[in-house]
């Protein structure tokens, strides 16, 4: 009796299994050859051998005491042959802030570089943790004798010390395999071969098929994993306590001496002054008033002018760093809608003031649900069937090139409003777009009627309201925001009169109505918001502010260096490209400027991040099959009549496919002065921040995605060149959505522990074990 023979699917399954077990056996191979090859291949024929190290009374040992100004160690007239040196340092303090990253750098002397030393290595050490004290330092095979050792040590904090042990040649090599490498190499591999086993980039995504809707759920897994490893390395359990103090009151604590997650509800005004903004205001709020419960020196009010951070010096004055003065009470600029939305939930649930950390992936987990729904929304209106790959990578993209994972990292309440602001930007977009009826629903059909007919009434009314909420939310987040908002929405607004109501006036106004009335709800309480603490409708408090600068006296410059810088740099810099983990790095350059205080950090400008060099394929006309296609939106892989010609039956959707082509341009063109403008204004009245960025980036990321996978839908089946030029834009397009999110997730890893004011990642400070293990499992790869 012959047995039943294996389905396709069945077939495939097993097939798949074997060959991503190969990869697995493969990527250890790699990891223990290549990454591991000092173990095997490297070991010293030579003796071992201990350099002697100065006796130090202090410690009554033979060692030496190291710090930031005793770094470097230098050892002459040495003779022996080596072919690696082992370092190994000791913490010179038992509290948590001795746990800090140090980077040593190794050089030598021998016969080929005297009089002078030459690097050979860079080693990656933490003294405070057992396994990252020590560190092995590995010389090309050199039969000369090694005449001097020179070792420069630099600490990731301000006030490092450490103990350097030992320092000995030829010592034995040990294997360290790297379960991380292995993962990340099996993952690279397996997805190139399932990528060309099964021709997944010929694949079109198609809404009305369940296996295609669950991918999405994966995009959701991705970004919400990256999400929740960033808030493990940042959690106060994994960080030690680490907090700044900016020349006044108004401490930030990223952590506790309990290092909890829920922390205690800050009941003096003492903790209430060293709590962040969004507590500070929960308070109030909690207390039935408006102004925030910390002390006021009365001698501010003695002063000429209180804004005057030189004044206030001079006089030895306490205040609040950034909160606004109005009549003898201090309040809080940044928008409610974070508070609304972390502190006071998880406070009414359980009596306890989220950690910055919580609220952080509480925050970026809503901003991107609701930024990978807009963009979904947006795309399904304007794409019928898109390539599934691109798809699928540019939604993690346009997380990653919105700064969502950056802001999230930035641990502090100045970052947490421009979550919010992402948050309910992919509401609105989502509740729009949704409007429109998918192109996927339109294939095939011989009539324009019935578009907008997808949805019931009581749906769209519904989507109306959430939209008119999300316009207020923004300006509740971040007030600035509300013009991106617009750019976004207004164009969409017109076009859906156009293609729902048929331009019929009566029938839309009755539904924008919906959106319309909470707008002005929202209105009305934000400007009586504004009034009652500021006198004034459309102040929100930011010019009111206490800080190192006389925000006040600043005036709007209309100086064209102004708008040439302001231009540059929100737009134009360019990231820093290292050769050592991260590899990238926002841009820290300052250069020679004019005019008022300029508050310059680390940024991340439009142009620099590769998903948004696509925003220049809106100002091409496009096919329905794309830029390059000759297809009208059929199935993939149909080659279309030649002479190409649009049957009747394809019109409708070919007609809207150009037509919402066009409302893509409007944006563009509306974006694009918008963003100068943008940039002018946050230049001339605040600075510029990577956090700023993100009021530009995280629009952009919509457009860059539409435009992308309305060009790149499918192959052209005219000609050879045609073929090879999709090709090549295909693997373009493919490697800068990749590039994307390796920007978005490395550029996390980089601070400056000597400025505190660079509010981005803190791990050098706070987790100086995880930037040692990252550092070590990624250097391998360049020495």
């Amino acid at each position: 009796m012959q047995s039943a023979k294996p389905s396709k699917l069945q077939w495939l399954w097993q097939h798949s299994c074997v060959s991503l077990l190969v990869v697995l056996i493969f990527s250890c191979i790699v990891e223990l050859v290549v990454f591991n090859h000092h173990f095997f291949f490297g070991g010293s024929p030579y003796a071992r051998s201990a350099i002697e190290l100065p006796f130090t009374p202090q410690l009554n040992a033979k060692a030496v005491v190291l710090s930031p100004q005793q770094n470097v160690l230098t050892l002459e007239q040495l003779s022996t042959k080596a072919r690696n040196l082992k370092v190994k340092l000791g913490s010179a303090m038992n509290d948590s802030f001795a746990d800090f990253a140090i980077t040593a750098v190794v050089e030598i002397k021998d016969r080929h570089s005297a009089p002078n030393f030459r690097p050979v290595a860079k080693l990656y050490l933490n003294p405070n943790t057992l396994g990252q004290d020590e560190a092995i330092a590995h010389f090309r095979a050199i039969d000369d004798q090694v005449q001097g050792v020179r070792l420069t040590f630099t600490g990731s904090s301000s006030g490092w010390i450490a103990i350097l042990n030992e320092a000995s040649f030829n010592v034995p090599e040990h294997l360290s395999v790297s379960y991380l490498r292995v993962a990340l190499l099996c993952l690279v591999l397996g997805a190139v071969y399932l990528t060309l086993r099964y021709r997944l980039y010929l694949v079109r995504y198609d809404h009305r098929k369940k296996g295609h809707r669950a991918l999405n759920y994966a995009v959701i897994a991705v970004c919400l994993g990256i999400t929740f490893l960033e808030f493990l390395a940042i959690s106060p359990h994994n960080t030690k306590m680490w907090a700044f103090d900016v020349f006044g009151d108004g401490l930030m604590i990223y952590t506790n001496e309990k290092h909890q997650i829920l922390q205690d509800y800050p009941r003096t005004q003492e903790e209430i002054s060293d709590s962040d903004a969004y507590t500070q205001l929960l308070d109030a709020f909690l207390k039935g008033q408006l102004n925030i419960d910390v002390y006021v020196d009365p001698k501010l009010e003695q002063l000429e002018d209180i804004y005057d951070f030189s004044e206030r010096t001079a006089n030895n004055i306490r205040f609040t760093w950034d909160r606004p003065y109005h009549d003898g009470k201090y309040f809080v600029y940044f928008g409610m809608a974070p508070m609304l939305m972390a502190h006071a939930p998880i406070y009414f649930l359980t009596g306890k003031i989220p950690s910055v950390a919580l609220a952080g992936v509480w925050l970026a987990s809503l901003a991107i649900l609701s930024m990978l729904w807009g963009l979904r929304t947006m795309v399904l209106a304007m794409v019928a069937r898109p390539n599934m790959l691109l798809y699928l990578g540019a939604q993690v993209a346009a997380v990653g090139g919105a700064l969502v994972w950056y802001l999230q990292i930035g641990m502090s309440h100045y970052f947490m409003p421009y979550l919010t602001g992402i948050f309910w930007l992919g509401i609105l977009v989502g509740s729009l777009y949704s409007l429109f009826t998918p192109l996927y629903l339109l294939e095939n059909r011989d009539e324009f009627a019935g578009r907008g007919s997808h949805l019931k009434p009581w749906q769209r009314r519904y989507l109306l309201v959430l939209a008119g909420v999300a316009i207020v939310l923004i300006v509740m987040s971040r007030p600035l925001s509300l013009l991106m908002a617009l750019v976004l929405s207004l164009p969409a607004v017109w076009w859906l009169f156009k293609e729902n109501y048929s331009a019929k006036l009566l029938p839309f106004v009755r539904d924008a109505a919906f959106a319309v009335v909470p707008v002005l709800v929202g209105a009305c309480f934000v400007m009586w918001y504004n009034y009652v603490r500021f006198d004034s409708i459309t102040e929100f408090g930011q010019l009111m502010q206490i800080t190192g600068d006389n925000i006040p006296a600043n005036a709007l410059s209309l100086e064209l260096s102004f708008l040439r810088n302001s231009t540059y740099y929100f737009l134009f810099e360019p990231l820093t490209y290292l050769n050592e983990f991260p590899f990238v790095r926002p841009a820290l350059t300052h250069y020679p400027d004019t005019g008022d205080f300029l508050y310059l950090t680390d940024r991340v400008a439009l142009m620099a991040i590769p998903l948004m060099w696509a925003l220049v394929l809106i100002v091409f006309p496009q096919r329905a099959g794309g830029l390059l296609s000759s297809t009208s939106g059929g199935v993939a892989g149909t080659p279309a009549p030649a002479p190409v010609s649009i049957s009747h039956s394809d019109a409708p959707n070919t007609a809207l496919f150009v037509s919402r082509g066009r409302l893509l341009r409007v944006i563009l063109w509306c974006f694009v002065p918008s963003a100068v403008f943008l940039a002018f204004a946050m230049y001339s009245n605040a600075g510029v921040s990577g956090r700023y960025c993100s009021d530009i980036n995280c629009p952009a990321a919509y457009l860059a995605v539409v435009a992308l996978l309305r060009t790149m839908q499918a192959p052209p089946h005219r000609s050879l060149l045609e073929r090879c030029a999709y090709a090549v834009l295909y693997v373009l397009s493919l490697w800068f959505l990749v590039k994307t999110v390796l920007i978005s997730v490395l550029i996390c890893f980089n601070s400056d522990a000597n400025n505190p004011l660079l509010l981005g990642s803190m791990f050098n400070d706070m987790n100086p074990e995880l930037i040692v293990f990252m550092q070590r499992t990624f250097m391998p790869l360049l020495w």
